[in-house]
């Protein structure tokens, strides 16, 4: 393990273990879940004791994908992270014009990222993605995303949903593409 200094936080960084079936890493704040895998170029940082980030059954991380965790981060169970993909639960204040942005904090709040989700590769998380949602490539996720909906774009959009006919958020389009299902 490595320490990372990112001003004016102290974070530590540790790659993903592989940890046995339901195995807590109390050292790192970090639970597994049984079959959670992913390649060997997978981080997270901690920002404080009382960080914690928590990846549900069978989950994959796919190349490069880093974890920044202030607060709490939730990964459900089948969730999917593409090649350099970033989970962040919080962003930095930045509208004192009296000091730098550095010296100003950060925002943090919880994130959770609930079952089956997919995001694919580059893409930036910094809000809850729901059941089965689609993320699409190079995506950045500034507001919540409903259960079965497709978004992309920055910041990310919905362009589908393709869950229950009575669970359809408001403001998201009707299926549009015969693949939608």
């Amino acid at each position: 393990m490595a320490w990372v200094y990112v001003w004016p936080r102290l974070w530590r960084r540790i790659v993903l273990p592989r940890l046995q079936r339901g195995q807590v890493s109390r050292d790192v704040a970090l639970a597994l879940e049984r079959r959670a895998r992913g390649h060997d170029e997978r981080h997270a940082e901690l920002g404080g004791a009382e960080s914690r980030i928590t990846i549900g059954d069978a989950s994959v991380f796919t190349y490069d994908v880093l974890i920044q965790c202030g607060t709490t981060i939730d990964i459900g169970e089948h969730c999917m992270f593409g090649q350099s993909t970033i989970v962040i639960d919080g962003n930095h204040r930045f509208r004192d014009l009296d000091r730098p942005m550095l010296a100003q904090g950060y925002d943090f709040r919880p994130i959770h990222i609930d079952d089956d989700a997919t995001i694919t590769s580059k893409c930036t998380i910094i809000a809850d993605v729901g059941r089965r949602a689609f993320v699409g490539a190079n995506a950045v996720v500034t507001r919540p995303v409903p259960a079965y909906t497709v978004v992309g774009g920055v910041p990310a959009r919905p362009l589908d949903y393709f869950g229950p006919e009575e669970a359809s958020p408001s403001g998201v389009p009707e299926a549009n593409s015969e693949r939608s299902g």
